[in-house]
């Protein structure tokens, strides 16, 4: 590959990769606010964790499109080739994330200013612990770490037992006391539940950057 050609290629790897921490960042900041939108019980912010999903949207189309450019333009081989294919796999989960952030602010809206059945502690912290998740997986991504990686798919054992916590606690509530609790416990399961989503996408996220620095197919139930 010659030099200017090889020069090229790196300066579309870089573009990508700032494009790729845009919709992370995108992503994370969705979610932050639809669980800050939760707490604190506010449709405004609900709602512009809504209205902001076109723009994530079209950042994923965007970013896949030019990786599918790159790829014709460049005729990237070996490892260049796995960097953008990881990278397109990882806007998907992404995008998930995203979505997932919306689903949390539809909750929201439906529960409006109704009190909370119980005091809202685990699910912040769930919510909290995914950032991380999320956080270390990019730094993974840019340090090319794998036992950053590695790690990321460990944090999930607790945002699987926080949801099962969180779940447990509601069903008994529910059971207790149906006509008061029935329908917001079940909604505030859901949040639990598009929670531990968001760690599956996390270490989604992990096994493809083990994938892209070592070209090994790992599976983090196998790592856990």
């Amino acid at each position: 590959m010659g030099l200017n050609i090889r020069a090229s290629l790196e300066e579309d790897l870089r573009d990508l990769e700032e494009k790729l921490l845009r919709l992370a960042s995108l992503s994370k900041d969705a979610l932050s606010k639809a669980m800050k939108a939760l707490v604190h019980q506010d449709q405004d912010l609900a709602n512009e964790v809504i209205n902001s999903d076109d723009f994530l949207d079209d950042l994923t189309i965007e970013l896949d499109r030019t990786c599918v450019e790159v790829i014709a333009r460049r005729h990237p081989l070996a490892r260049d080739l796995r960097t953008i294919t990881t990278i397109m796999k990882m806007i998907v989960d992404l995008e998930r994330v995203g979505d997932l952030a919306v689903n949390i602010a539809r909750i929201v809206l439906a529960i409006g200013k109704e009190p909370f059945v119980k005091p809202l502690i685990d699910l912040p912290r769930m919510a909290e612990h995914a950032q991380k998740m999320l956080d270390m997986a990019i730094e993974a991504f840019l340090e090319r770490s794998v036992e950053k990686a590695y790690e990321v798919c460990k944090m999930d054992n607790m945002l699987d037992d926080l949801e099962r916590q969180i779940v447990s606690e509601l069903f008994f509530l529910m059971l207790e006391n149906p006509g008061r609790t029935l329908k917001q416990g079940v909604q505030l399961m859901f949040v639990a539940r598009h929670l531990e989503r968001v760690g599956d996408h996390t270490t989604n996220l992990a096994e493809k950057v083990i994938y892209m620095i070592t070209g090994e197919l790992v599976r983090s139930s196998e790592i856990r």
